[in-house]
């Protein structure tokens, strides 16, 4: 059986239902427009037997649809939507209709333009373009930007130079930016470069913002011309001058993008930043100053305005003396930096820490690692930046050291600093991995459960205990404690088998906010995840009772149906009663899109009841829907596809 035989077998035993779980019941009912539309056209196999077609839209779009075994389709298209979209549904059903017309389909050549344009890159395919009169079947792939620079050019070429001044006189009449630009250039031309720097200042002056600032202002800006005045004015040596329009530059673009809902401008500014860092490596300024000042304008960057210059610009070879004394003036500024004695004052923090990295890459380059680690064991206690010395440390390979601060740091951080206190501790978990030390490991798992129990934090706990040997007994304090809140300290019958952590705990007690014992949720994820379809059931019902704890039924993927994906094998009424209640719940939101999560539970409700040789029972839950919903058109549709056998009947 060949490859096109093999695939329309596969396409003629396609469901309604098989095309609504591939597309959704939105997507296959606009399929079905542009197919009774007539908008399929050309239908034909692939030479390796996938359906090819020209389907009309806002354009006319290749598509190609692709079928395996499960059914399995799959489709690209040259719509912006590329996958399973309303042509690829259209091709679909156009195919089975010619099927049932007894219509013979074509086999089309591997060159044919249908094919080259679903297998070209998609930047040639999302080319903007309006050449819409090309004929597709002697250019199947559009001009690319490329090829269209190359005619202008060509054009420009066979004309007269008075037809060209007559353009280029035209097109600054009609466009502002064009004759800003050539007026820059007759600047230049004159080498009059004062006039460039005070027009330069003016556009950085326009980047400012005042009270009655507006979005609309970004227009009156000319941050390209910005650019190119900067760039001449390098290129005519007066990168001094640029250096010190960048101070300005930076400050002024700072305040813009803050008021910016989008930071709209930051990307220009970013461009103009990056010449003035060309202009720094240019300047009359000595190698420490040029990495003085770079330093100085990264710190002040809150906006990212300067890493594509400062990346560059440091990419430069800066003799170890210079790094050297770069070292020792930023030393000098971090020792006058007052030390905040405020707990939460991230902001101090934050700026100390910036220059003390920027302190340690010039100790770096200038070869004093032996300055590093005490320098990061100071600011770990002025700063909190504990992390940053466990990870030196842990480098040099003093993992003794290493646990030692991270102890010291959790006990500093975990009431103002929370979220390093975490990571510190994941880094000690890490050490103790790296060394198998599974009890440690596992002690520490523990710990992470009995503060925040839930499946994750049990899963890990378990990986950890087996390798240390004793998950059984784990296993037995854990579950216990679901159950009635009793922790591992009470437990004796068994006992706990696992050492306290080494590593300092993050808090007392259990974690804010954490539901009442027994904890059901979580009881009930376990045994689900466990596939103990009793257990599930047990504490699922007591939930079920308890209105406090019940999950809403219409939230889509929630633990209800998870619940009955898990008892559906030995429980299947207790499944098909909560898929029910599911179903029910979205159909009484009364919207389309609710209908269509409706029918994903009605459908494994008559996966199930067929299953099990029940398909009267189907049958008549389908009528009773039909009879209670009659009005809801849209609901009777979804029903329609739901009961239907294969599409082509």
């Amino acid at each position: 059986m060949n490859q096109i035989t093999a695939k329309t077998n596969l396409f003629q035993a396609l469901t309604w239902d098989d095309l609504t779980q591939w597309a959704g019941a939105t997507i296959v009912e606009r399929g079905k427009t542009y197919q009774r539309s007539r908008y399929v056209n050309n239908l034909a196999f692939s030479p390796t037997g996938e359906l090819l077609a020209w389907v009309e839209g806002r354009e006319r779009y290749a598509t190609l649809v692709d079928i395996r075994d499960g059914p399995h389709l799959q489709a690209k298209c040259t719509c912006p939507y590329w996958s399973n979209c309303k042509h690829a549904v259209a091709v679909v059903l156009e195919y089975l209709a010619q099927v049932r017309n007894h219509q013979e389909i074509p086999v089309a050549g591997e060159q044919d333009p249908r094919l080259v344009q679903i297998n070209r890159p998609t930047a040639s395919r999302d080319d903007d373009d309006d050449d819409d009169d090309l004929d597709e079947v002697d250019f199947p792939v559009r001009p690319s930007s490329t090829q269209r620079a190359e005619a202008l050019r060509a054009y420009l070429e066979q004309q007269t130079k008075p037809q060209l001044i007559e353009l280029i006189e035209t097109l600054a009449r009609r466009y502002g930016g064009v004759h800003e630009y050539l007026r820059d250039r007759l600047t230049l031309a004159t080498a009059d470069t004062d006039s460039m720097i005070a027009a330069a200042e003016q556009e950085i002056g326009n980047l400012d913002i005042d009270t009655d600032w507006d979005e609309e202002d970004y227009s009156e800006l000319n941050l390209t011309r910005l650019r190119e005045q900067l760039e001449a004015l390098l290129a005519h040596g007066r990168a001094d001058d640029v250096i010190e329009m960048g101070d300005q530059l930076l400050e002024a673009g700072a305040r813009r993008v803050e008021h910016e809902e989008e930071g709209e401008s930051a990307c220009d500014i970013r461009d103009c930043m990056k010449v003035v860092f060309q202009a720094l490596a240019r300047s009359s300024l000595p190698a420490v100053e040029q990495m003085r000042w770079a330093v100085d304008m990264q710190l002040q960057d809150e906006y990212d305005l300067c890493s594509d210059g400062g990346r560059e610009f440091w990419r430069q070879e800066f003799p170890a003396t210079a790094w050297s004394a770069l070292a020792d003036i930023l030393h000098k500024r971090l020792a006058a930096m007052p030390v905040s004695g405020k707990k939460n004052d991230f902001s101090s923090d934050y700026r100390r820490d910036r220059l003390s990295d920027w302190i340690i890459r010039a100790l770096e380059a200038a070869g004093r690692q032996a300055e590093i680690l005490p320098l990061c064991e100071r600011e770990a206690e002025r700063s909190g930046n504990y992390m940053r010395l466990v990870n030196r440390l842990k480098a040099a390979g003093q993992r003794e050291a290493a646990e030692q601060w991270i102890n010291k740091g959790i006990i500093a951080t975990r009431d103002s600093k929370p979220g390093i206190a975490d990571e510190l501790r994941i880094a000690f978990r890490g050490l103790r991995e790296q060394a198998k030390d599974w009890a440690q490991v596992a002690a520490m798992d523990a710990d992470n459960f009995f503060r925040a129990p839930s499946l994750h934090n049990y899963q890990a706990l378990r990986r950890t205990a087996e390798k240390a040997g004793v998950w059984p007994s784990v296993k037995a304090i854990a579950l216990a404690y679901l159950e009635t809140g009793k922790g591992h300290r009470a437990a004796k019958d068994p006992p706990w088998p696992l050492p306290e952590p080494a590593a300092a705990s993050l808090a007392a007690g259990r974690r804010v906010g954490m539901p009442p014992f027994p904890e059901l949720a979580t009881l009930i994820d376990i045994a689900i995840d466990e596939k103990q379809p009793a257990q599930v059931l047990r504490w699922y019902d007591l939930q079920q009772a308890d209105s406090r704890r019940r999950i809403g039924w219409a939230g889509f993927g929630n633990q209800n149906d998870r619940v009955a994906n898990a008892i559906a094998e030995d429980y299947p009424d207790r499944a098909i009663a909560i898929w029910r209640k599911i179903a029910e719940s979205h159909i009484a939101h009364t919207q389309p899109k609710s209908y269509e999560h409706a029918v994903i539970y009605l459908r494994k409700i008559k996966a199930l009841l067929e299953k099990q040789k029940r398909a009267s029972e189907w049958q008549a839950l389908l009528q009773e829907l039909r009879k209670q919903h009659a009005r809801k058109r849209k609901l009777m549709e979804a029903l329609d596809q739901l009961e239907q056998g294969t599409i082509l009947r």
